[in-house]
């Protein structure tokens, strides 16, 4: 289940879809929001989170948001894959997370405008070593009324006391372009970022090619074509593509030999069917067609005849 609330509207469409909840949960969650604290979670974690009476008010397990009952915060997982917990201004909170294999552990904890949705103050905790089934806890208290830009927070794991990394109070928004170099792809991911967040980059090859990989000013980041990271600063990042065939080599083996030839040569004469890639590969003078004399070329590129295919 995800879920991605902006607004008013959509929380309380979403809070209408749970089922019945009362006037005094309405006015917690919507009519008296004036700040709320969006704590953002980032890694192979489980998220568990109990009020000050201890019962659990939130639960996100396995990536998917649990079903708590009557007792519920708002807690959801976003397009970039950030595990959320909005925490109302008041009332304390014990958010328990727990790895599920060994991680770097990223939290953002940011201070909401409930009326404007901008974002006030952030302090982030970045890469906490944590081991499998190691949790870490944060103690959320009430935003303090003579700062709404803090919030009591303590985050530890065991005994150990985590200071935060960054405290930043003119939060900002952080741009993260991205762009695809050739048509043969597409790319989704980016947009605007309060410091600390995680954004999550998509590439989409077309068919008959292939993704090269992530780059920045030139160099290569990330060869993946999910790729996941931390926003710190102002980014551009463009996605690569290439044909993800050979020509010549129809078999796909690597290597350009007299059977791609044979298969080239039977295609031309129809005794051969090729798959769409096969084609392309086929089809060495680049006509749009197979025929013998992209057999005949890649024969001799076989034979170290030429050293390369002529085009039409």
């Amino acid at each position: 289940m995800l879920v991605y609330p902006h607004t008013d509207t959509v929380l309380t469409a979403w809070m209408a879809l749970l089922g019945d909840f009362s006037e005094a949960e309405f006015n917690k969650y919507v009519k008296n929001r004036s700040m709320q604290n969006d704590i953002k979670i980032n890694c192979p974690v489980d998220v568990n989170v109990y009020d000050e009476n201890n019962e659990l008010v939130a639960s996100i397990v396995n990536d998917e948001v649990q079903d708590c009952g009557d007792n519920w915060l708002v807690c959801y997982i976003d397009e970039d894959g950030q595990k959320i917990v909005t925490i109302p201004e008041d009332g304390t909170y014990r958010l328990e997370i727990t790895a599920r294999e060994d991680c770097d552990v990223t939290i953002s904890s940011a201070i909401i405008d409930g009326d404007t949705v901008e974002t006030l103050g952030v302090e982030n905790y970045y890469s906490i070593d944590v081991r499998e089934k190691e949790t870490v806890v944060i103690s959320a208290g009430e935003i303090a009324e003579d700062d709404a830009l803090t919030r009591d927070i303590k985050v530890s794991k065991g005994e150990k006391t985590i200071k935060a990394s960054e405290t930043v109070t003119d939060a900002g928004e952080i741009t993260c372009t991205v762009t695809a170099e050739s048509d043969t792809g597409a790319v989704v991911g980016g947009g605007e970022y309060d410091k600390g967040e995680f954004a999550l980059l998509r590439a989409l090859p077309e068919e008959g090619q292939k993704f090269d990989g992530w780059y920045i000013d030139g160099e290569l980041v990330c060869a993946d074509a999910e790729y996941r990271f931390c926003v710190k600063k102002n980014v551009t990042f463009t996605g690569k593509f290439s044909a993800a065939f050979t020509p010549g080599d129809i078999d796909g083996n690597g290597q350009i030999l007299a059977d791609d030839a044979r298969l080239a040569l039977r295609c031309s004469a129809k005794l051969e069917t090729l798959t769409d890639i096969q084609m392309k590969a086929a089809d060495v003078d680049g006509n749009g067609q197979v025929l013998a004399d992209d057999a005949r070329q890649i024969l001799r590129f076989s034979a170290k005849l030429q050293q390369s295919f002529e085009k039409s």
